[in-house]
């Protein structure tokens, strides 16, 4: 997480303005300072060949050898642009993830959801897939038709923890209402608040089902 942010950083400081524009007033010292910027954040993602040309263009224009800055300078650019590239293409994918599944999702707090899965997104689909299939929609019916006060407290308990891992927090404040209304015995209140809960509850159960069946197709 730490390398994506300094890789983000990386990015966002793009040096390429500030190197062509030093080159085109042959501004040897905000070349060198831009250089020497580059040098130290290259390094610092890994990118050891461009940081060595950056060190050897810093070089050239501490000394004073304009001719060699503008000899070197395209090879420099060129290996700059090759490493943005790939980093904003590498940082891609999770852009990707976060867009689709917001997409699909809008009732689940992801960033939440990574938070209680570890920040990771296999994990997360393990506890998304264990979610749908532990569905209690059956159990809450079954225990308000008998008026059961005990078994819908089990089954709301169970719940609001369920979609609480899984970033679906306005459900799991719904499931904690309804347990403590069974708790206390408030089966007026109990009722007039399970049926929208449990459409609550299937809206989440759907636009996550929703999305597990469109990344696993793309899998496949």
């Amino acid at each position: 997480e730490f390398f994506a942010e300094m890789v983000e950083e990386f990015i966002n400081s793009d040096k390429t303005d500030e190197l062509n524009a030093a080159l085109a007033t042959e501004d040897l010292a905000e070349y060198r300072v831009a250089a020497h910027a580059l040098k130290g954040t290259a390094l610092v993602i890994g990118a050891v060949k461009l940081s060595d040309k950056a060190k050897a263009q810093e070089f050239a224009a501490k000394d004073g050898r304009l001719d060699d800055v503008k000899k070197n300078h395209g090879d420099l650019i060129a290996a700059y642009k090759k490493v943005l590239d790939e980093l904003r293409t590498w940082l891609k994918p999770e852009d990707d993830f976060r867009r689709r599944f917001e997409s699909s999702c809008p009732s689940i707090d992801l960033d939440t959801a990574l938070s209680n899965c570890m920040d990771s997104e296999d994990f997360f689909a393990e506890m998304v897939d264990e979610f749908i299939s532990s569905d209690k929609t059956d159990d809450l019916n079954a225990a308000l038709a008998t008026e059961d006060l005990a078994e819908y407290r089990v089954a709301a308990h169970a719940l609001k923890g369920t979609a609480l891992v899984i970033g679906a927090v306005k459900l799991s404040d719904k499931a904690k209402t309804q347990e403590l209304a069974a708790k206390d015995g408030r089966l007026d209140d109990l009722k007039r608040n399970h049926d929208d809960f449990i459409q609550t509850y299937k809206k989440v159960l759907d636009e996550l089902g929703e999305w597990r069946r469109d990344t696993q197709c793309k899998k496949s």
